[in-house]
């Protein structure tokens, strides 16, 4: 049976006009729909989520916010709701970006192919990141992106990551020292790496003996 409760907020939900009054039911229907005491359904999840879609563009940045900030490390989510977060300005989508288990890699990919560093950047700081979304990060990023991207110790990269790396590090010497920490890089790439490191550096590096 879906939650009567849940649903019965939902409709109500759907049918204001206020923003105001949009934004005190939101709030009370994530807190229902949050609660330890609720086990919501496929069904009231999916409606929540597709509400969340409908009324986001309805309510102020500040409501919006709050209500990233709740669903982020929510693991059960919806994920329409999460990706339409993500999505937002950067104000909004910052804390699901960096946290939300509800986005897949192919939802980073496209988010990170589509939006602009403030949001790449928050994605380079996510606690673990595969290959598949660090090739985008790299290809695409500024140096403030690659500079989190590669400080991330729980960043993967792969063969073409960590060579793009080392051809942008070239007059990076920020990038350049991060990359010799990074003990997972190819031979290739350091190899490629040690072509554009500052004298400066290789200097230093020899003096603590790495």
């Amino acid at each position: 049976m879906p939650n009567t409760s849940l649903l019965d907020q939902l409709t109500a939900l759907a049918r204001e006009d206020s923003s105001d009054r949009r934004r005190d039911l939101l709030r009370a229907l994530t807190d229902l729909y949050l609660s330890d005491s609720v086990d919501p359904d496929e069904r009231a999840g999916m409606l929540y989520g597709e509400i969340v879609v409908k009324v986001a563009d309805q309510v102020a940045i500040d409501a919006r916010i709050e209500l990233a900030q709740r669903l982020a490390p929510a693991e059960h989510a919806p994920h329409a709701a999460v990706y339409k977060l993500a999505t937002d300005e950067i104000a909004v989508a910052r804390e699901v970006l960096r946290q939300s288990s509800v986005l897949s890699d192919a939802d980073l990919v496209a988010i990170a192919e589509t939006h602009g560093d403030d949001h790449m950047m928050e994605i380079a700081a996510r606690p673990e990141l595969s290959a598949t979304v660090t090739d985008v990060l790299v290809d695409r990023g500024s140096s403030g992106v690659l500079h989190t991207v590669s400080r991330n110790s729980g960043a993967r990269f792969s063969d073409f990551g960590f060579q793009t790396l080392a051809t942008k590090a070239d007059g990076d010497e920020a990038l350049q020292e991060i990359l010799v920490g990074r003990r997972d890089m190819p031979e290739a790439a350091r190899s490629q790496l040690m072509t554009v490191m500052s004298d400066a550096l290789k200097v230093r590096l020899a003096e603590e003996g790495k």
